[in-house]
């Protein structure tokens, strides 16, 4: 996922936790006979309630992997259960595309050139999904029906 979307997960996350916790403060003043210095803990509690909420999320989300095996999407940042997998046999290209209704989505095509995978909730940045992909091996983009190459190695 691309750094600027997890930075804005930590920072809705705080400012989110400032507001719940703001609000909560300022219903409980009189209970507490503090008058005003619910501002005093109550901002820094919330964001640090929002952050930690937020790093726990960004810890549980699904992840992509790429490897010699191929590609898949695992829970808690790739290292628990595969969502959904690929194997390297049945991979002709990996790329991120969004000519469909101008929504990104990672696609994933079989040696034919069908779609076999599109994702749309949990899309990479491209660039660094090309670069993953040539490190792996992995075919990136659309294949390419009408070029003979070797096969791929195993």
């Amino acid at each position: 996922m691309p750094g600027g979307t997890r930075k804005w997960y930590y920072i809705t996350g705080m400012v989110a936790g400032v507001i719940v916790m703001g609000v909560l403060a300022f219903k409980l003043r009189y209970l507490f006979d503090s008058g005003l210095s619910w501002a005093a803990w109550g901002v820094p509690a919330g964001a640090a309630a929002g952050a930690l909420g937020a790093l726990l999320y960004d810890r549980r989300r699904p992840a992509l992997v790429l490897g010699g095996h191929g590609i898949r999407m695992a829970a808690n940042g790739g290292q628990g259960k595969a969502e959904w997998q690929h194997e390297r046999p049945s991979i002709g290209g990996v790329g991120v595309d969004d000519h469909d209704d101008s929504v990104e989505a990672l696609l994933v095509w079989s040696p034919t050139g069908q779609v076999i995978r599109k994702e749309s909730l949990n899309v990479p940045d491209p660039e660094e999904l090309r670069l993953a992909c040539e490190r792996t091996g992995l075919p990136w983009g659309r294949p390419d029906l009408g070029a003979w190459g070797p096969p791929p190695e195993l």
